[in-house]
């Protein structure tokens, strides 16, 4: 059986059962089972200003970080659908393209994922619920999101070279 991040290598685990309550002081790191889990009341801070809060659990999956971190709301105040970047059958949350945030070299973070996309995720929500549009240039959804994620991060618009260029990649 293969071992999970945390059992390979527990002083990450430690400190994020440090560093994240000591930031976000209502947010607790927890080992259950086979699974570690970030929960509680995330503050979506402007400054030294809270501007609201959301009840959180983000699961971080057993090859964390080569795989994105799961994020729910689940206070049950931001609808379950796509224009609210919320899975319909799991209400996962959709902070980011996934590939975007495997590229950059903080995705071992935890509290760059929280500093970053889980708090642009957010203040996306309080603006929509205010009745303004959401903020940062929303992507679309599904394959559509992908190809224009690739295509910014490759300067390349075209689909079919945008598929080329992955598949050279690709290739040993």
């Amino acid at each position: 059986m293969k071992r999970s991040w945390y059992e390979k290598s527990p002083q990450i685990l430690h400190a994020m059962m440090e560093e994240i309550p000591a930031k976000y002081s209502d947010l607790r790191v927890m080992a259950e089972q086979s699974a570690v889990f970030i929960r509680g009341n995330f503050p979506v801070m402007d400054g030294p200003e809270v501007l609201d809060r959301f009840q959180i659990e983000i699961r971080l999956p057993a090859d964390f970080p080569a795989s994105i971190p799961v994020l729910r709301e689940v206070g049950g105040r931001i609808p379950w659908h796509g224009d609210r970047h919320v899975n319909q059958g799991t209400g996962e949350a959709c902070p980011i393209v996934p590939e975007e945030w495997l590229v950059r070299p903080e995705r071992g973070s935890m509290l760059a994922f929280l500093d970053g996309p889980v708090r642009n995720f957010f203040l996306g929500q309080i603006l929509v619920e205010a009745g303004q549009p959401w903020p940062f240039g929303e992507r679309s959804h599904g394959i559509d999101g992908l190809f224009e994620a690739y295509g910014e991060m490759i300067e390349i618009s075209d689909r079919k070279a945008i598929v080329r260029y992955l598949e050279c990649l690709s290739k040993e």
